[in-house]
């Protein structure tokens, strides 16, 4: 016959294991679903297309890489564990020019854009601690700025075609340390236009350009919102 005391012991253990649990959970902070923050950082940009071809073949001239300031603002969302949605808006300067302009003249060929970024980001690692972000998408890129042509440097009866905004596809990863409600970090990203910003027509002859480069750039998101 089982002993009274073991009842006893058991009934307790009943009693006392939900609410030991409860406690335990209540120690442990629920992960934040929505973040806010800005990141600011260093940029490199340059150019490819027919019109670059042109202008660079033997002899004639060289791309001159394009640096500049990206500065800007982030939402993340989580959306389940590891995976978020992430959207930014920056500032960014894209584009490229030539060295010596031997056939552009004054004209200029880097442009000063706001650029979107909507992004999945999968972080690798735990919600607290060091952890690897893996980010990739497209972005969204408005011209502020955009060429600016020397029209004495180029035959009668061309055509331009500059767009005003176009799409580009954009992925890197993200070093990041979250720490209380903070997210510090460091994140490197690539960029490659979609489609042309700057196009030209010569006697039916198309010219284009679209422009490509990188980031690295320091952030810091803070938490607006748990469970």
């Amino acid at each position: 016959m089982p002993c009274p005391r073991f009842h006893r012991f058991f009934a307790l253990a009943l009693f006392l294991i939900p609410a030991w649990a409860r406690a335990q959970s209540s120690d442990v902070p629920a992960e934040p679903k929505l973040y806010l923050g800005l990141r600011a950082g260093y940029s490199n940009y340059t150019i490819t297309g027919t019109e670059v071809d042109l202008h660079t073949r033997p002899g004639a001239d060289q791309v001159l890489r394009v640096p500049g300031l990206t500065a800007g603002a982030v939402v993340r969302r989580r959306l389940y564990k590891p995976l978020s949605a992430q959207c930014e808006v920056l500032y960014v300067r894209e584009g490229g020019n030539f060295t010596r302009r031997v056939f552009t003249g004054k004209s200029t060929y880097d442009i000063d854009c706001v650029q979107v970024p909507l992004l999945l980001d999968v972080r690798l690692g735990g919600p607290s601690g060091p952890a690897l972000h893996l980010q990739g998408g497209v972005a969204f890129v408005a011209v502020v700025n955009g060429v600016e042509l020397d029209a004495t440097s180029f035959a009668p009866g061309n055509r331009f075609n500059n767009q005003g905004s176009f799409w580009a596809q954009a992925y890197g990863a993200e070093l990041a340390w979250a720490h209380e409600r903070r997210v510090y970090t460091l994140t490197a990203r690539f960029t490659q236009d979609l489609t042309d910003y700057y196009q030209r027509d010569y006697q039916g002859t198309p010219y284009h350009a679209r422009s490509h480069g990188f980031s690295i750039s320091a952030g810091m998101l803070f938490a607006q919102q748990t469970h």
